[in-house]
């Protein structure tokens, strides 16, 4: 059920205000009252000093001055969003809005025109990025549909290429469900946002699954610390000198204590392509990557979520694959490194074949993801806060 609106019935915000906006909200199946100033109601809106001008009714009545105030009823608006865009016009002081408030200003302010007074307020609520702790996806189309009605086409393309990758695999499911997101947002660019992050996610999983088919194909090996008891198990730590040699230290496993040849049991690690591959799966399962049907088809993942978990790779396999090949010459410390570099890189990148949708044909039927990936998940699972994203 639809809140009551906060706006009171008549709210005065020019004591001398010679109009009155009787705003009719069909929502809510309720109307309120303002008091206005026709002046700065004309300055601020090419709309409202056409129809206080001497074209229509109530600009005649204005300047008969047989009326102390003309009433002008406006219909279709959201009351609240009316009562903060009034206010922003008179020079009233604003509370926080969140963000489907300003996407309901921003909306009532395109329709009037009136988006250059606006223009301090613009730049904060479109300096809000999709990296706010406790954003929904909805919050997160309520500030693109802001800033796709408030910011000039080439600003806006910039607000969404920096933002991009903070939107989970899955968003439009989500955003399609709220009538003034299908109505205020261009089929095409939701499409395009779709196809970024797809590809992009695409790109992330093909390069480490590249990863693992190089390391097939590169046999040198190298001296690991730590040693293993064939029969129990048991691993024993050794460590690497100043001089990258592997110092023996004195091991000791419950063998011991049932047979007087453990030593012999003793085997070497080696960093050779079975354990590479061994540990650059164990490593990336670690990491929240692998396997990567599960973690790069989830619904709520988005590009940012994966470059976050790439960022570690590395520091992760200094400690858990210790060779004296090192980042210079042991194959898998060397291909991480490189994939933490490329994941960065698309990361950075993902909204970068955005473009605005006037240069595009392509209309969608209905809003989704590209055909080629499916969904089949229900779209319920998305309507919550994406908290559990990691941003």
């Amino acid at each position: 059920m639809e809140a009551e609106p906060k706006t009171p019935s008549r709210v005065v915000l020019d004591p001398e205000g010679d109009v009155i906006l009787v705003v009719n909200d069909s929502d809510l199946a309720r109307s309120g009252e303002f008091v206005v100033s026709s002046k700065i109601l004309s300055l601020a809106s090419p709309y409202f000093s056409a129809l206080t001008g001497p074209k229509f009714k109530e600009g005649q009545q204005l300047r008969s001055g047989q009326h102390q105030q003309t009433r002008i009823a406006l219909y279709e608006d959201n009351l609240d969003a009316m009562d903060s865009l009034l206010k922003i016009l008179h020079f009233k002081s604003l509370g926080e809005l969140n963000p489907k408030e300003i996407a309901m200003v921003a909306i009532q302010s395109d329709k009037y025109h009136c988006l250059t007074a606006l223009l301090p307020w613009v730049q904060k609520w479109c300096g809000q990025g999709f990296d706010q702790p406790g954003l929904s996806v909805a919050d997160k189309g309520h500030l693109a549909l802001a800033a796709h009605l408030l910011l000039p086409s080439r600003d806006f393309m910039l607000f969404a290429k920096k933002n991009i990758k903070h939107l989970p695999r899955y968003f439009a499911a989500n955003w399609k469900k709220f009538d003034i997101m299908q109505t205020h947002i261009p089929e095409d660019l939701i499409y395009q946002f779709s196809i970024c992050i797809h590809e992009t996610l695409k790109s992330m999983q093909n390069y480490l699954e590249e990863v693992e088919h190089r390391l097939r194909y590169q046999a040198s090996y190298f001296k690991m610390a730590g040693e293993q008891c064939l029969r129990c198990g048991g691993t024993f730590n050794n460590e690497i000198d100043e001089t990258g040699d592997i110092r023996d230290s004195e091991y000791h496993c419950c063998c011991d204590y049932h047979n007087d040849d453990a030593e012999h049991r003793i085997t070497k690690n080696l960093c050779t392509q079975p354990a590479r591959i061994a540990d650059y799966l164990a490593i990336l399962t670690d990491a929240g990557l692998w396997p990567f049907s599960a973690n790069f088809l989830e619904p709520y993942v988005s590009v940012f979520d994966i470059g976050k978990k790439a960022q570690g790779l590395v520091e992760m396999m200094n400690l858990k694959h210790v060779c004296e090949g090192g980042v210079r010459q042991c194959p898998l410390l060397r291909e991480l490194k490189m994939a933490m570099d490329e994941l960065k890189a698309l990361e950075g990148s993902a909204g970068a074949t955005l473009s605005w949708p006037e240069e595009h044909s392509t209309q969608l039927a209905d809003w989704g993801e590209p055909t080629s990936e499916p969904w089949v998940g229900g779209e319920d699972e998305l309507d919550g806060s994406d908290s559990s994203m990691g941003e």
